[in-house]
């Protein structure tokens, strides 16, 4: 049964439904040092580290001064650490997500999701809702740049075309052109 299940994963990796990553146990390199502070930890406190109860995984989140970027790797590595020798997954429990819920601070809904949209994402996993909210913050702050290039660029050409009317002349006055010559054509002297 396991060697049918690896064959699934490896297939939906191949078929790039799953990444490669997600497969492989080996912590990354950020991840092993998390594998370490946390075994550190556990030996400071007296607990195990492998199998580590949910609460000590809870209480590594709230007490061992990580932002929630560092905990979301030490979710991780928990999590590899226990894949590696087959144990369930003590981050994954409640009380984990809700020390985790504690380390997510402005973390609001996009504005353009509807209001039935946004009352769903307390129900998203902290680690969802903090990657929606990062890539929402990089997409307005792109947005927030590009819309200060054009006005620059408007403002420039605005320049340049007022520029460009000052330099033309009429061939036969020799003033410089009007751009409302068309208003003045053919209109007869008033009486």
């Amino acid at each position: 049964m396991a060697e049918r299940l690896t064959q699934a994963l490896e297939l939906f990796a191949a078929e790039g439904r799953l990444s490669t990553e997600a497969l492989s146990p080996e912590p990354t390199s950020g991840e092993a040092l998390m594998q370490q502070r946390f075994a550190s930890w556990c030996a400071g406190k007296n607990v195990r580290h492998c199998p580590a109860a949910p609460s000590t995984c809870a209480t590594f989140l709230m007490d061992a001064g990580l932002d929630h970027e560092q905990s979301l790797i030490a979710v991780a590595a928990i999590q590899k650490l226990h894949d590696r020798h087959g144990l369930p997954n003590p981050a994954a429990t409640l009380s984990a997500r809700l020390a985790l819920e504690t380390k997510m601070h402005d973390e609001k809904p996009p504005r353009a999701w509807k209001a039935h949209e946004q009352e769903m994402w307390a129900y998203l996993p902290a680690d969802i809702r903090f990657a929606i909210s990062k890539r929402e913050h990089e997409r307005d702050r792109t947005l927030n740049i590009a819309q200060k290039e054009y006005a620059e660029l408007r403002k420039q050409l605005n320049d340049e075309k007022k520029t460009h009317e000052a330099e033309v002349t009429d061939p036969i006055t020799q003033e410089p052109a009007r751009s409302d010559r068309s208003a003045t054509r053919g209109m007869r002297p008033a009486n």
